[in-house]
């Protein structure tokens, strides 16, 4: 069965496109958790540890709250971030609860489409939003890590073991997660990719109709899954390097150097190597016209 490609308002994929389904960051470190391309939004953490976000802002997924902040990851309709205080705050549309936050102090956060997932600091999956995958409905036991895509419905982390555990929607065997240790994961629309920890080389399953799980050779030092594309920032020239659909707005990537980058609907957002936020993709509503200063 091949995939449709297209973009709905409202109520999730299930409802509004019959038998079509969709869904922290690929890469790793503090660069990682302070850049998100969302659905068609992105925001950054700025210098001052206020969140600074650019773009579609229909529900005001854009317009971020005052305060400090440790993380920021951008959703479809909304977005959510970590505070200095370790609480979760979110804002944007709140349809399905994606926004109601609970009072743990968490670790690591992923805003997802209306759903949100995050690991609390004692180690455990907390998610909360619309539940029609079973997204909300994470498994117990420890995370190191885990992350939901912005325009699709399932999740993946990263156990304490370092072996990777998907749940929610499985279409196209998405969350048919392979065995082996990982170092990190991310989840795409269709397909899921992680870097090995035996080989620093990615590891894709799921959906191929583009090429999306066929990573090429290199090893990795971070990763992020779209769409249909996947791409990888190369261990070597730390330049990334992208595979899938070679008609998505986010090929070909841009040149130089980047310590992490984070891919959204079709749109992508990185850290350069001289710590400038760069985004590229599509810019239907400016989500890759990064501010001028995020000091």
């Amino acid at each position: 069965m091949s995939v449709l490609r297209g973009r709905t308002r409202g109520l999730p994929l299930t409802a509004a496109v019959a038998g079509l389904a969709l869904l922290v960051f690929g890469a790793t470190g503090a660069e990682a958790a302070k850049v998100s391309a969302g659905g068609y939004h992105s925001c950054a953490v700025k210098k001052s540890d206020k969140v600074a976000c650019w773009g579609y802002d229909s529900d005001g997924q854009a317009d971020p709250p005052p305060g400090q902040f440790r993380s920021v990851s951008a959703g479809y309709y909304h977005t959510c971030g970590i505070k200095k205080n370790d609480k979760v705050d979110c804002w944007g549309n709140d349809d399905y609860g994606e926004t109601d936050a609970p009072g743990a102090d968490f670790k690591a956060i992923s805003a997802g489409y209306y759903v949100t997932c995050g690991v609390k600091k004692s180690g455990s999956a907390d998610c909360w939003g619309y539940d029609g995958y079973d997204v909300d409905a994470e498994p117990s036991g420890n995370f190191l890590s885990l992350h939901t895509f912005p325009y699709g419905e399932h999740a993946c982390g990263i156990r304490p073991s370092s072996r990777v555990l998907c749940w929610g929607d499985n279409d196209y065997g998405k969350g048919d997660e392979p065995g082996g240790e990982f170092k990190s994961v991310s989840t795409g629309g269709y397909h899921a990719c992680g870097i090995k920890r035996s080989s620093s080389k990615a590891d894709c399953w799921g959906n191929d109709d583009y090429g999306e799980t066929d990573p090429p050779g290199a090893k990795l030092k971070a990763l992020s899954t779209g769409y249909y594309v996947s791409c990888g920032i190369k261990k070597n020239d730390r330049k990334i390097t992208c595979w899938g659909d070679p008609d998505s707005e986010l090929v070909p990537p841009p040149g130089g150097k980047f310590k992490s980058l984070n891919l959204g609907y079709d749109h992508a957002c990185g850290f350069r190597k001289n710590g400038a936020v760069d985004c590229w993709g599509a810019n239907d509503y400016g989500q890759i016209d990064v501010p001028p200063s995020l000091d």
